[in-house]
């Protein structure tokens, strides 16, 4: 298992992945050009490779004071092995070594795998977003 930061030629193997997490309806629906589009997103991903093959990513934005995980993926295939969490461990070392103040994540409030998850990692619930429909959360 090899963690990396994702360069352009895993964008497209990259781009099936975030493929498989929303489902091209959804994203057709978001962009107009999803893939163009999105591209731009995964300038500061880390990628996880197993025999060659990218199985999960992390797409993140580096701001001012933090540094926001806009997604996160493993393939179905390959979870429950820590995959997920290697890679938010990546994250924030990036973010102590950019020295940013905090980790952020919005999690949809239903997905209570995901909450707990994030609360596993010590992140903590920040504020309701999109009127409780979403959470904020910090590290």
């Amino acid at each position: 298992m090899t963690i990396r930061k994702a360069t352009k030629k895993d964008f497209e193997e990259v781009l099936k992945l975030v493929e498989k997490l929303y489902g091209e309806k959804v994203l057709k629906k978001i962009y107009k050009n999803w893939k163009k589009e999105y591209l731009k997103l995964l300038k500061d991903t880390f990628i996880i490779e197993e025999n060659k093959k990218i199985v999960a990513y992390v797409c993140f934005d580096i701001n001012e004071n933090s540094i926001y995980i806009a997604d996160l993926y493993v393939l179905p295939e390959c979870r429950k092995r820590g995959i997920a969490t290697k890679l938010v461990n990546s994250v924030d070392k990036m973010r102590k070594i950019k020295n940013k103040k905090y980790l952020r994540v919005d999690v949809r409030a239903k997905d209570k795998p995901a909450v707990n998850f994030y609360k596993k990692l010590n992140f903590k619930i920040l504020e309701p977003k999109d009127n409780k429909k979403s959470w904020r959360m910090i590290k």
